[in-house]
């Protein structure tokens, strides 16, 4: 690319000498005026591009209201944990559907607008507790998903993590979690179906807390 450029430079500079040596200087000079304003206009408008394309990238893999990956954005970071988690014997990749306990009335209540406060809080609350291996994703009205790789003992850790955390909020809410869970040295075969499966397992788990009274976590 640098080589191309200099032939380029050298092409175009001895092109701006031949037209002034023939008397038209002020063509020499237009003529490489506008091939010096190219010059610093491409490098300059392909950068802009690449910045544009990186956060039009990231808006669409991300939730605009609390700043957690959306849908989208949870496959890809649950298909790049397991890939990081290559070779951990014992380990479990881990999925938990979180649903918000009586959400409904609560905006019916107080309105969206407090409704979109205690989202972006409970969001914010999941954040701190959790781990470095995981993702957590808002991917409904008052529905999270949330995946790590964790050590076999450790599978419910997180979900009551979350569970207590959003119970501490001020805004006084609880929340259903379900857990599903699988060996990591059979979560990397067919990864795309193996989390497809997991979040319908989760999912079931959820309903299963929220019919048992809420603001509890259940596993499958």
């Amino acid at each position: 690319m640098l080589w191309t450029l200099l032939v380029a430079i050298v092409t175009a500079v001895t092109s701006c000498i031949r037209i002034a040596l023939a008397g038209d200087v002020a063509m020499a000079v237009s003529k490489l005026l506008v091939f010096s304003g190219g010059l610093f206009a491409v490098p300059i408008c392909g950068q802009v591009l690449v910045l544009w394309l990186w956060v039009n990238a990231t808006k669409s893999s991300t939730d605009t209201l609390t700043g957690l990956e959306n849908r989208r954005g949870f496959h890809r970071s649950a298909h790049d944990l397991l890939g990081s988690a290559v070779g951990r014997d014992g380990w479990h990749f881990t999925v938990v559907m979180i649903d918000l306990d009586g959400f409904k009335k609560l905006n019916d209540e107080y309105g969206h607008a407090t409704g979109d406060l205690v989202l972006i809080d409970v969001a914010d609350g999941m954040r701190r507790v959790s781990g470095e291996n995981t993702a957590v994703a808002r991917v409904g009205g008052e529905e999270f998903l949330v995946a790590e790789t964790v050590p076999g003992a450790d599978v419910e850790m997180t979900a009551e993590r979350i569970r207590a955390a959003i119970a501490s909020t001020e805004w006084g809410v609880t929340a259903s979690l379900g857990i599903a869970s699988i060996e990591l040295t059979k979560a990397i075969e067919n990864s795309g179906e193996v989390i497809d499966g997991l979040i319908s397992a989760a999912d079931k788990a959820m309903y299963e807390a929220k019919r048992a009274g809420g603001n509890q976590v259940c596993r499958v």
